[in-house]
């Protein structure tokens, strides 16, 4: 999943690397997850156009 961070956090599971406001990265669902719920990032909706015919 792509999320995009809203609050600057320390990320423990990239050697603590500062993830800064703005900034767009890919995690795993469960983690995305977590980490919306903790108001450090938001999860970004990736939609897929569908062409009917």
């Amino acid at each position: 999943m792509k999320v995009k961070v809203i609050h600057d956090f320390k990320d423990k599971e990239a050697d603590l690397k500062l993830r800064q406001v703005g900034e767009t990265f890919e995690t795993n669902k469960e983690r995305a997850e977590y980490l919306a719920k903790m108001k450090a990032v938001e999860i970004v909706e990736t939609k897929e156009k569908k062409t009917e015919q």
